[in-house]
């Protein structure tokens, strides 16, 4: 499960996302003061979209596949915190979801990412366990415009999966037939891993296949109950559950699969 953090003061609008996330302090397990990041995300009535639940799940699907993320959280904006707000954070809270919200531990970067930086950086099996691992998560938000990484070092945290988990279902319907559906070609590293030569290619998924053989996807279900206990929607879990069982079962299949997107 996730820890709850208690807000203590805002720092400033961060650029680049579309939910417009915030820097923030907390106040950690330790009792000191922790650089955030939040999303406010929008309360949309006639286009709910369980974006907290999808970021939890992210962040736990990370964790199982040993992918580099930063340390999420639950947020409590406290009325204390709320009343150091400028006009505008009042305004963007104003159409936000109510309740907890989702954090991460802020990571700072030297780097803007790049595919031809990551090229530099990260080891060829790092790339493909993170194009199999969006693959198998269904993320539609890691492409060359938008890739959602931050690069320390020889790292790649991973971030931002709200547009992830959600279609399972009928994902598991496809793979049944033996088809895979997912836009596969706009992921950030297709092009890269592509360009490896055949002998290359049928070694890429080794280590993801592993993981997905030894995983226990029971893990998951703390974090589930969890987001029930909060108020969250998690309709969709049961199914990307199943879907992730067949997915175990099935191991061999799936990276068949994935090896084929790059032929």
């Amino acid at each position: 499960m996730l820890p709850i953090y208690k807000a203590l003061s805002f720092i400033n609008v961060l650029p680049g996302g579309t939910t417009r996330p915030w820097a923030i302090y907390v106040l950690g397990e330790d009792n000191k003061p922790h650089q955030f990041v939040v999303k406010v995300f929008r309360d949309n009535p006639l286009q709910p979209q369980p974006a907290v639940a999808n970021e939890v799940l992210g962040f736990a699907m990370a964790e199982l596949f040993e992918l580099q993320t930063p340390q999420a959280a639950f947020v409590e904006f406290t009325q204390d915190f709320i009343e150091t707000l400028a006009p505008q954070q009042l305004e963007q809270l104003g159409t936000a979801q109510v309740g907890l919200k989702y954090g991460c531990r802020y990571i700072e970067t030297p780097h803007r990412f790049s595919p031809a930086l990551a090229k530099r950086y990260l080891a060829g099996y790092d790339m493909a366990s993170i194009y199999a691992f969006d693959n198998l998560i269904l993320n539609r938000d890691r492409d060359a415009i938008k890739p959602n990484m931050l690069l320390v070092g020889q790292d790649a945290y991973l971030i931002d999966h709200e547009i992830s988990i959600v279609g399972a279902g009928y994902a598991q319907k496809e793979l049944e037939i033996g088809e895979w559906t997912y836009q596969y070609q706009e992921h950030v590293f297709f092009n890269h891993l592509r360009s490896n030569q055949l002998e290359d290619i049928l070694k890429l998924f080794n280590t993801f296949t592993w993981y997905l053989q030894n995983a226990n996807f029971d893990e998951l279900l703390p974090y589930c109950e969890q987001l029930i206990e909060l108020g969250f929607d998690v309709e969709h879990f049961a199914s990307f559950y199943r879907y992730l069982r067949y997915q175990n079962a099935n191991s061999s299949q799936f990276e068949d699969i994935l090896k084929r997107t790059l032929l």
